[in-house]
């Protein structure tokens, strides 16, 4: 009887162990950091992540489990106005949170899509748009949710020069803009092509 009462004060204390332990249980403790850094933005994210993929305008972090991923889009405003962000996102018809990115203005928006939590927060600086996209299972959102937050605070955009024609043609008609997408094609194509002269003449450009 004593052996039968001893054994069920152990279970009961593994139990009420195992208990506290997922109960206490907060996102994985990470304590060291690596800074990404590019031309539009700079971002801190775990050190034992994946090393980022992609380019300025799409860059991709995640974990070496796939459990936690973060997409990174900049795209540049064209025509550029002030208040774009403010208009794009009255035309979603998703719930929608202000918040500080970078020190600017910003907004979160949170979708579930099937066994997915999809987190955007989105914000604007001069002329460029950025949105940050953090995707994980629905059942770890709660366990992740503080590496995001580390995230988005360690977020700061960079120096960089808002493009000239992005505010040129603002108000000019179609063949205007079509015009400064031309001039704009032929100053950018040459500054991020590998070898783009290879078979187009420099002149013909």
């Amino acid at each position: 009887m004593k052996i039968t009462k001893k054994v069920n004060t152990l279970l009961i204390l593994v139990c009420i162990s195992f208990l506290f332990t997922n109960c206490t249980k907060t996102d994985e403790e990470i304590s060291d950091f690596t800074t990404h850094s590019n031309d539009y933005y700079t971002i801190q994210y775990p050190s034992n992540w994946l090393e980022p993929e992609g380019d300025d305008s799409y860059v991709v972090f995640s974990k070496d489990d796939d459990q936690l991923s973060l997409h990174v889009t900049t795209n540049r405003i064209n025509p550029y106005t002030d208040n774009y962000l403010e208009e794009k996102i009255k035309k979603t018809d998703f719930d929608v949170e202000e918040c500080i990115i970078g020190g600017n203005r910003g907004y979160k928006v949170k979708l579930k899509v099937n066994d997915e939590i999809s987190t955007a927060y989105v914000v604007q600086e001069k002329d460029l748009f950025l949105e940050m996209n953090f995707v994980c299972e629905a059942d770890n959102y709660s366990y992740y949710k503080s590496t995001i937050n580390h995230i988005i605070k360690t977020f700061e955009f960079n120096n960089f020069e808002k493009l000239e024609y992005s505010s040129k043609y603002v108000s000019g008609d179609r063949d205007a803009k079509w015009l400064a997408d031309i001039d704009f094609l032929s100053e950018q194509l040459p500054k991020h092509h590998k070898n783009l002269f290879l078979k187009l003449k420099k002149k013909t450009l």
